[in-house]
C-alpha cells in the first residue's frame, strides 16, 4: 500500500465543453479508482466548464452534492482559471 502524507493535497482539473454523457461516468470511475488505489489521499476535483449548452454543469453540480461529504470539490469557468493561472504564473 502506498503511503500518503496526511498534509498533501491532489488537485485534479477536469476542463468540460458539451460533456453531458461522459462527465458522471467519468468522474465517478475518477474516484473510485483514487479510493482503490490511494486510499486516505486528500484531494479536490475541479470541474472547469467553459458556458457548456448541454446539462454538464448541471451533472457537476449533482456529482458536488452526492461526494461532497467525502471530499472537497469546487468549481471554476475556465475562462477566470486562465486569467488566475496567467496572474499566477508571471509571479
Amino acid at each position: 500500500m502506498v503511503q500518503i502524507d496526511s498534509y498533501r493535497k491532489l488537485s485534479i482539473l477536469i476542463p468540460v465543453y458539451n460533456e453531458e454523457i461522459l462527465v458522471t461516468e467519468a468522474i465517478e470511475e475518477l474516484i473510485a479508482g483514487l479510493e482503490l488505489a490511494l486510499p486516505g489521499l486528500s484531494y479536490e476535483i475541479i470541474v472547469a466548464e467553459n458556458g457548456s449548452s448541454d446539462r454538464t454543469l448541471e451533472l457537476a453540480y449533482e456529482l458536488e452534492k452526492r461526494f461532497e461529504e467525502n471530499r472537497s470539490w469546487s468549481k471554476v469557468a475556465i475562462g477566470m482559471l486562465v486569467v488566475l493561472l496567467a496572474i499566477r504564473l508571471r509571479g
